[in-house]
């Protein structure tokens, strides 16, 4: 174990590794072909290669309700390339349902479901070559959120400036200690917050503290340095003047939520709150939920750094007990219980789980709610602040997250000189993760990067 010297990790949570050899370094995502996205399904079926070249005509002639097709996109997230087919063929992005969101600087492959008819979505050309369908069936059931196992990665890390046999090395060395820890920390990735403007959770935690003023300025106002210049420029001037007509004016298209909030505030200038709710809802829940996973990553930090485990539980932890692939409940370890638990943990029956911090968490005894009490204490946020007074609909109650993960099924695919950039190596990685943990993470640990945007997360 290490602790984390980039300051994006620090700013995020992310304060520690689990492994302790140095990292290969490199970059990600240099083009969307070096980070492959594959979803598998609830049944263990890798998307596309377990399914069929083409659907049988029985299947496509079938009368049960719901189309499925695979969409294969690059370049674009699943909510705009979705946006894309339904204007395309003249519907809603609404009719179309699917378990995950995708990378969009990626090549991904996810399962769709729709109810439109066959005739009308196999029409569908996408005239710039980022996405294409390819339709599987008809089945009784709809895609739903949630309703995969995880995800399959093939991932080429670039510019590695190590010779072949060091970074095979490190790679097995790194991997090595990952596994004698149990598990990587299971951190909420840099996505969730943003990497040129990582303030989703700063907004989220304004709007449950009931800071709407702030959260706007945040949004529109506050200039981050990577940004472009002539950006920045639009925010400070916001910022001086709050002349938000103009700073509406001065604001790209692409730029849709600062708009959003300014052409309200050009006409109504005080009310931050209203402004605010003209964001889309999931928009607004995603800053509470954004802030939630900051104050897990950090309470998950001070764990890890205060020498605790990060897979087997103490007294007052809450572990979830495993049926199949899923928690099926939770038990709070005691004295009594605790030798039990720690058993069904090696055994994989059981999986230590921590607060992702809501109104509804429960107090208890233990070190892991004290550390969750320090992180709230230092940051100046009480559980109930998120129940949302004069904004209920982004309230949360809390829930639970994995304290720790293991990739399944890692391989190094091969390490060769990296064909875009000289004098350097690439290597190639795939693994499987379980649904809502993040490569990222994982991949972290793997190059230890000291430049998180320079590096392509």
């Amino acid at each position: 174990m290490r602790k984390a010297k980039a300051w994006l990790d620090i700013y995020l949570g992310l304060e520690a590794y689990i492994s302790d050899t140095n990292g290969i370094g490199g970059c990600i995502k240099t083009v969307p072909d070096d980070f492959i996205v594959e979803e598998i399904d609830p049944w263990g079926k890798v998307v596309p290669g377990d399914f069929s070249a083409s659907p049988s005509t029985s299947h496509v002639e079938a009368t049960d309700r719901y189309l499925w097709f695979i969409l294969e996109k690059k370049g674009i997230d699943t909510i705009s390339a979705l946006r894309v087919i339904a204007k395309e063929i003249g519907v809603s992005y609404k009719v179309f349902s699917f378990a995950g969101l995708k990378d969009s600087k990626a090549l991904t492959y996810q399962l769709v479901s729709t109810t439109i008819p066959y005739e009308k979505i196999s029409k569908f050309k996408d005239r710039y070559g980022k996405i294409s369908i390819r339709i599987i069936g008809y089945r009784p059931f709809h895609s739903r959120p949630g309703m995969l196992y995880g995800n399959r990665f093939t991932i080429i890390i670039r510019r590695i400036f190590l010779e072949k046999d060091v970074i095979l090395n490190r790679i097995s060395r790194i991997m090595q200690e990952i596994n004698e820890a149990g598990g990587v920390p299971s951190y909420y990735g840099y996505q969730r917050f943003g990497t040129i403007r990582p303030n989703t959770h700063i907004i989220g935690k304004y709007l449950i503290l009931g800071k709407f003023k702030e959260a706007v300025f945040e949004l529109v106002a506050k200039a981050y340095p990577m940004e472009k210049d002539e950006i920045k420029e639009i925010r400070n001037y916001i910022a001086e003047t709050e002349d938000y007509k103009k700073g509406f004016e001065m604001f790209p298209r692409a730029l849709s939520h600062e708009r959003t909030v300014l052409g309200h505030l050009a006409k109504k200038p005080k009310d931050y709150l209203g402004a605010l709710r003209k964001l889309p809802l999931s928009i607004r829940k995603l800053f509470v939920e954004a802030y939630q996973a900051y104050i897990f990553n950090k309470t998950l930090s001070k764990r890890l750094l205060s020498g605790y485990s990060i897979v087997y539980p103490l007294i007052g932890d809450i572990v979830g007990i495993k049926r199949g692939n899923e928690v099926s409940g939770i038990i709070i370890a005691s004295e009594g219980n605790l030798k039990t638990l720690k058993e069904l943990v090696s055994r994989g029956k059981a999986v230590l789980l921590l607060d992702v911090p809501g109104y509804n968490t429960q107090a208890r005894e233990g070190v892991q709610y004290e550390i969750l009490k320090e992180v709230l204490d230092e940051e100046g946020v009480k559980l109930d602040n998120f129940k949302v007074k004069h904004m209920p609909e982004v309230s949360s109650r809390g829930y639970h997250r994995l304290a720790s993960f293991l990739p399944e099924d890692f391989k190094v695919l091969r390490i060769c000189e990296d064909d875009m950039h000289s004098s350097a190596f690439m290597a190639s990685v795939r693994f499987i993760l379980k649904k809502g943990l993040y490569a990222t993470v994982f991949l972290r640990e793997i190059m230890k990067p000291s430049n998180i945007i320079e590096s392509g997360f």
